[in-house]
């Protein structure tokens, strides 16, 4: 009979004798190094979700504790194994698309997507969580890191609050998609109630990603 036991946190595994042969650390961003250093000294085999962690420092310290520890590790960066991307990168190591000379990616987050997730979500606000490119582009620099084989030399991120701002708020809006009057609720696109409700009673779900690879021939 398998037992299942339940923790108030990660810090009461941690306080416990070694129960398990991997952990699977899931908590949000700004709170991945710690208990990936902890559980990793305990000899936890880890797979941590993305980002592996919101500093660089961060990252550094969960790699040497795996490293002292013994112990497997792998951050989930988890496209690279989907059938399209293996393909890509078969394509572009075979040969058949010519020498590779750059990849532009273009990560269409879907404007339902994004205010879910990075206006209204756990992902908000750089302080509680990180930047952007950070928090939801990692997959794609993995994956430019992937299709390229070889090392980043250099990340650029910029961008600005440009659009969700007080004074851009529709006349009459309530501080609650629920509660907003029924005409401006029907006209926002950002409307929890038809991304939340309406869409899924209706069936639709996800989200799209478009990349383009382009190479020279020779």
């Amino acid at each position: 009979e398998t037992k299942i036991e339940a923790f108030e946190s990660w810090e009461d595994i941690a306080s416990r004798p070694r129960m398990a042969d991997a952990a699977i650390i899931a908590t949000p961003d700004a709170l991945h190094e710690a208990p990936a250093v902890a559980l990793a000294a305990k000899g936890y085999h880890i797979l941590l979700e993305k980002p592996m962690a919101v500093s660089r420092s961060g990252c550094e310290n969960i790699a040497k504790a795996a490293k002292d520890a013994g112990v497997q590790f792998a951050v989930c960066h988890v496209l690279r194994y989907l059938y399209l991307n293996k393909k890509i990168k078969e394509l572009i190591e075979s040969g058949a698309i010519g020498q590779l000379a750059n990849i532009q990616h273009t990560e269409n987050i879907g404007f339902f997507h994004f205010a879910h997730s990075y206006v209204r979500g756990n992902w908000h606000s750089e302080a509680d969580s990180t930047f952007s490119l950070m928090a939801k582009c990692c997959h794609d620099v993995d994956l430019i890191k992937f299709w390229a084989g070889s090392e980043c030399v250099r990340v650029s991120s910029f961008g600005s609050l440009l659009h969700f701002k007080e004074e851009n708020a529709p006349k009459d809006a309530a501080d609650r998609c629920l509660d907003c009057p029924e005409q401006v609720e029907r006209a926002c696109p950002y409307s929890a109630k038809k991304i939340y409700l309406e869409t899924r009673q209706s069936g639709h779900t996800g989200s799209a990603c478009v990349c383009r690879c382009t190479a020279t021939r020779h």
